[in-house]
């Protein structure tokens, strides 16, 4: 008797579990996409990544940076790193390992300090911070 009932607690939950699974997988989740036409659904996929909620380009908003990047070259550089020793300063601009007085993008690398360079770009000083992303700043003098 104790044997029967213990098969059928068994076969009872295990019903249970089947049938609460497919109610989970039949309601369709507040913050997912469907991956294909037969609508499975990622449930561990992260809210970003749900296409619906992206914003979309527009040509205006595109342009606009664009506009803002032909302005001012010097905002689109990042220090990545430095390099002192005693016989050299590197500093590594947008992937390009420069020397003191090479230039990138017109503007010329005029120090190379621990955390930062210092860049001369159409009469004015600016400070590039190794930062993430790379905070420039004009200098003051």
């Amino acid at each position: 008797m104790k044997i029967q009932n213990l098969l059928l607690s068994i076969i009872l939950i295990g019903f249970m579990h089947f049938a609460a699974t497919a109610a989970y997988a039949a309601s369709p989740a507040k913050n997912s996409t469907p991956t294909s036409s037969n609508n499975l659904i990622d449930p561990t996929r992260p809210d970003f990544a749900d296409e619906s909620k992206k914003k979309k380009k527009t040509k205006a908003n595109v342009s606009k940076t664009k506009r803002k990047a032909r302005k001012n070259p010097i905002s689109q550089l990042k220090l990545q790193q430095t390099l002192i020793s005693t016989k050299r300063k590197l500093a590594t601009i947008n992937g390009k390992t420069m020397t003191l007085g090479q230039q990138i993008r017109g503007a010329k690398l005029l120090s190379i300090d621990n955390d930062f360079v210092e860049l001369f770009y159409r009469g004015k000083r600016y400070t590039l911070d190794l930062t993430f992303p790379s905070a420039i700043k004009e200098v003051k003098r």
